[in-house]
C-alpha cells in the first residue's frame, strides 16, 4: 500500500474512532462547552449528522492536505466552488423550504464534505492508483 493510500486510511480510522467515541459520549459532549439548556437541545439535535460525517471528513481532509502539498491548488479550487454551488448552495436553500432549521444547513453540510470526498478520492485514484508498478523484490 503507498503512503497516500496509508494516509487516506489512516483519515478514515481517525474519524471512525471519533465517531465511536462520540457516540459513547453523545449525551456528555454538549455539556463540556455549555449549559444552557436550549444550546444542549440543539446540540444534541444535530451532533449525529457531524458524527456520520467524521470518517469521510478524515479521508477529505487528508486528501486536500495531500493535494495541497502536490500543488493542485486549480483543482482544490474547482472542487470547493463546483461542491459549494452545486451541492451545499442548493441544499441550504431546500431545507430551508423543507423548515429543518439547523438540521438541515448540518444535513447541507455533511453532503458537501461526502461530495468534496468523493472528488478527491476519484483524483487520487485517476492520478496515483494507475502508477502500480510490478516490482519483484
Amino acid at each position: 500500500m503507498g503512503i497516500g493510500k496509508k494516509v487516506a486510511f489512516f483519515g478514515f480510522v481517525m474519524g471512525s474512532i471519533l465517531l465511536l467515541l462520540g457516540t459513547l459520549f453523545y449525551g456528555n459532549i454538549g455539556g463540556l462547552f455549555s449549559e444552557n439548556k436550549a444550546t444542549l437541545l440543539a446540540f444534541e439535535e444535530v451532533f449525529f449528522i457531524l458524527l456520520i460525517c467524521l470518517p469521510t471528513n478524515g479521508v477529505a481532509f487528508v486528501l486536500d492536505g495531500m493535494f495541497k502539498g502536490l500543488g493542485e491548488m486549480k483543482f482544490l479550487r474547482n472542487v470547493l466552488l463546483l461542491t459549494s454551488f452545486g451541492v451545499f448552495v442548493p441544499l441550504v436553500f431546500w431545507s430551508n423550504k423543507m423548515n429543518w432549521g439547523l438540521k438541515g444547513i448540518w444535513v447541507a453540510f455533511g453532503c458537501w464534505m461526502v461530495a468534496r470526498g468523493v472528488a478527491l478520492i476519484l483524483k487520487f485514484r485517476r492520478k496515483f492508483l494507475p502508477l502500480k508498478q510490478n516490482t519483484y523484490i
